[in-house]
């Protein structure tokens, strides 16, 4: 559990293809934060804004790392990226190959969180391993949980999480 973090906000990193995140809070899991991709206008937009935003946090958005492109023709319902083009995580963190959302409390100063899931839908040539990392400032990064790997291609994706947040 991330306890109290400032209101100044909090940074996820998702080495891999989000097809639709959420973060979690509370013992009840009450959603926080999620993003719709289904009948998005155009996969290949900049950023997604959080389709689901609890009372307690600002809007959010999902972006890609720099490094990353978005060339060729997108799957249906998904916010896409190409380039994946890295050997492991130190080479993704390099290369600027990764998703990111802030977490950012409104008008109060802290925000609990407990748990993240989130659907991850990839092609034969995507990514085959992810980790979620957290900041507090923007640039020192944390690992959460263990490297996950996942080479699957189903047309929906694959729900994953809970990866438990721990103090």
């Amino acid at each position: 559990r991330f306890t109290k973090f400032p209101a100044r906000g909090l940074r996820l990193l998702a080495m891999a293809l989000v097809l639709a995140a959420s973060l979690q809070a509370g013992l009840a899991q009450e959603l926080l934060l999620g993003w719709e991709t289904a009948d998005i206008p155009d996969p290949k937009q900049a950023s997604l804004s959080a389709a689901t935003v609890a009372g307690s946090l600002e809007a959010s958005l999902l972006t890609r790392g720099a490094g990353l492109g978005v060339q060729g023709t997108a799957a249906a319902n998904t916010f896409f990226a190409t380039d994946w083009n890295v050997a492991d995580l130190a080479g993704a963190i390099a290369g600027n190959k990764y998703f990111q959302v802030t977490v950012q409390a409104s008008d109060i100063s802290s925000v609990s969180l407990y748990a993240i899931r989130w659907n991850f839908r990839r092609s034969s040539t995507g990514p085959n391993a992810m980790q979620w990392h957290y900041s507090t400032n923007g640039t020192d990064f944390t690992a959460i949980g263990d490297v996950i790997s996942y080479t699957g291609t189903e047309s929906n994706g694959l729900a994953f999480g809970p990866v438990e947040l721990s103090e």
